[in-house]
């Protein structure tokens, strides 16, 4: 079974509409295809208003999380408290995943919960990190440099041109990002 299937198998079991795998699927290409290493911010952001919008509760979290023996600063979802975590397939650390995927606690590769202990307190968070984490969401989403639309048109790409950003951006202007450690 590819990441794909399991991607949609775990979204099934827990219950979740087919527009949800979908949505996460379309975000796991747009990493791998855009080589978008080191995007555990913007991916949790994209991520944030995508599932918000297809009618689930996210929550932002940023934090320290450990790999193995290894510590990184991080952000990922959570919906009813489970992780939900593409980014971590393409992490800055040691220029290699950190991880594949974990959907719902779920690390796709495995098909087992995950083994990342997200949240812990090691040192604090990085300059970067304490960047994303005190920035305003809307000036984070509408400040991306490479899209004429910031991180909205990544948005539109995943979802498939289905928001209207003038709207979304007076809708998601008061979010708050969760801190873990």
């Amino acid at each position: 079974m590819n990441y794909k299937e399991r991607i949609n198998k775990i979204i099934k079991d827990n219950k979740m509409n087919s527009n949800v795998s979908e949505a996460l699927n379309r975000m796991y290409e747009y990493l791998v295809n855009k080589q978008w290493w080191g995007a555990c911010h913007a991916c949790s952001s994209i991520l944030y208003v995508v599932l918000t919008e297809l009618g689930l509760d996210p929550k932002i979290c940023v934090g320290e999380v450990k790999v193995n023996s290894t510590y990184f600063d991080h952000s990922w979802i959570e919906i009813s408290n489970k992780v939900v975590d593409l980014a971590i397939c393409m992490t800055l650390e040691q220029g290699n995943p950190a991880s594949a995927p974990i959907i719902m606690n779920i690390n796709v590769e495995t098909n087992n919960n995950h083994d990342i202990d997200y949240g812990i307190y090691l040192q604090g968070l990085d300059n970067d990190a304490q960047v994303f984490y005190r920035s305003n969401f809307l000036d984070y989403m509408n400040n991306y440099p490479y899209r004429k639309n910031g991180l909205w048109d990544v948005v539109n790409d995943i979802l498939e041109n289905k928001i209207d950003i003038e709207k979304s951006k007076l809708k998601y202007k008061n979010v708050k990002k969760k801190y873990r450690g």
